[in-house]
């Protein structure tokens, strides 16, 4: 549990209330445009499948139901592809640096 969740938790507790589900929901991604690469061998690591959530809307966060149907997609295409389930997954938001640039742009 994130720190986020356990906020969530004592909140719940502390209201003595249901409360919504600290994740919001969120639409998945079409299986076609799931953008991951997996990398056989990285040193100290050995293999690592490294997961590009920047399109999705979702935490990023492999406790959260919908995130974990997307990572048992891709290990699922993996193995189709004759390659071993990885050492590691890395989920990550990567931003192009033009979209970072015209981000400070706008808010400064």
């Amino acid at each position: 549990m994130v720190s986020f969740e356990k906020f969530f938790h004592i909140m719940k507790k502390i209201l003595n209330k249901e409360i919504h589900d600290p994740w919001p929901l969120f639409e998945r991604l079409d299986s076609k445009s799931k953008d991951y690469a997996y990398i056989e061998k990285m040193e100290h690591l050995g293999r690592v499948l490294l997961v590009n959530c920047g399109d999705c809307d979702g935490p990023s966060y492999i406790g959260h139901k919908t995130c974990l149907l997307c990572i048992k997609d891709i290990l699922q295409e993996i193995n189709l592809d004759g390659k071993k389930n990885p050492d590691y997954i890395i989920l990550s938001r990567i931003i192009p640096t033009s979209s970072i640039k015209i981000f400070i742009k706008e808010h400064k």
